[in-house]
């Protein structure tokens, strides 16, 4: 009984406010006759209160969908995606069935090279905006390097970076090595040592303040509440009063005394899911048990927990690898 008297005290309540609204809009005189006949089929059929409470419900939907952003979808496959969470497709060749959705093998990329592993979905996203680097032993320099791009707005800036900096690097690792086998002194260049990450993240915090951004909790911790990195080529916007930086931060480890028993790199799509322990467990779970030492098996437990970013994995083993 009091449910019901609830009941009729809200929707009283409700009326009362709307017939309010009504009489605003009513008393509300145009001297153009042609608008004044327009304001008054507004009046008649569209300022109704049970019009206008299904026109909120439609924009909160909407704002709603917008907000899950499964990008690539048509509006009935996010609707579909945010009801059940699962797309059907009848355009792609091959599609494989995880919990959690479907994601389509043929926008995967994988790589299996000695003690190296590397897979990438392009998951939920309109394009592929991740790059990854494979190069061991470069030139027979004995030196190997890795690498992850994330792309951000666009894979322009992870493009460039894989086909500048990379060779760049390249060049010079083989110049400094020449020096060194010819007893030419080496070149010094800058170099920071190995830093704490809550350190690092106190630091970098301190200098986006001091520049006068700030960094705010979105989802994850992000420059002025929009870029969860606070060091990237690109994103100009956030470059001119240099709350975004493009100088690198350099850390360095000495392996043969860690004795690592891989390393891992990832683009954002597996740190919105993982955090670095669930992640370094899970991977070290499956590094002798899995040909991908693990990079398939967690990204796609990435895409199955619900990422929206296109997802990237690599691992080198070196549990087998004599110090």
């Amino acid at each position: 009984m009091d449910d019901e008297l609830e009941d009729k005290i809200f929707y009283q309540t409700y009326v009362s406010h709307m017939k309010l609204l009504s009489k605003f809009f009513v008393g509300f005189q145009l001297n153009v006759p042609y608008l004044n006949y327009v304001w008054k089929l507004v009046r008649w059929y569209v300022i109704k209160p049970e019009v206008v409470l299904v026109t909120l419900c439609i924009i909160v939907l909407c704002m709603y969908i917008q907000f899950v952003d499964v990008w690539s979808r048509s509006l009935v496959d996010r609707i579909r995606l945010t009801v059940t969470g699962n797309v059907a497709s009848k355009t792609t060749p091959k599609i494989l069935r995880v919990l959690g959705g479907d994601f389509d093998a043929s926008k995967s990329w994988e790589l299996t090279e000695n003690n190296v592993a590397v897979f990438a979905i392009q998951g939920r996203r309109p394009r592929m905006e991740d790059r990854f680097v494979v190069n061991p032993d470069i030139d027979g320099t004995g030196i190997s390097l890795y690498a992850i791009f994330d792309g951000h707005g666009g894979e322009f800036a992870a493009d460039y970076a894989r086909d500048n900096l990379i060779n760049s690097l390249n060049s010079k690792i083989i110049e400094i090595k020449k020096m060194i086998k010819e007893g030419v002194p080496e070149k010094t260049y800058p170099r920071r040592e190995s830093l704490a990450t809550p350190n690092k993240e106190v630091r970098e915090k301190k200098r986006i303040e001091e520049a006068g951004g700030f960094v705010s909790y979105n989802g994850v911790w992000r420059v002025s509440g929009i870029l969860a990195t606070s060091r990237a080529m690109g994103d100009y916007p956030l470059k001119h009063k240099k709350l975004v930086i493009a100088d690198p931060d350099i850390l360095t480890f000495d392996l043969s005394y860690h004795k690592p028993q891989f390393l891992m790199f990832a683009s954002d799509g597996l740190w919105d899911m993982f955090s670095n322990e669930e992640a370094v467990e899970f991977v070290r779970l499956r590094l002798e048990s899995e040909p991908h030492f693990g990079a398939k098996s967690i990204t796609v437990q990435s895409f199955q927990r619900g990422s929206l970013d296109n997802i990237t994995v690599l691992v080198i083993n070196l549990k087998d690898h004599k110090w």
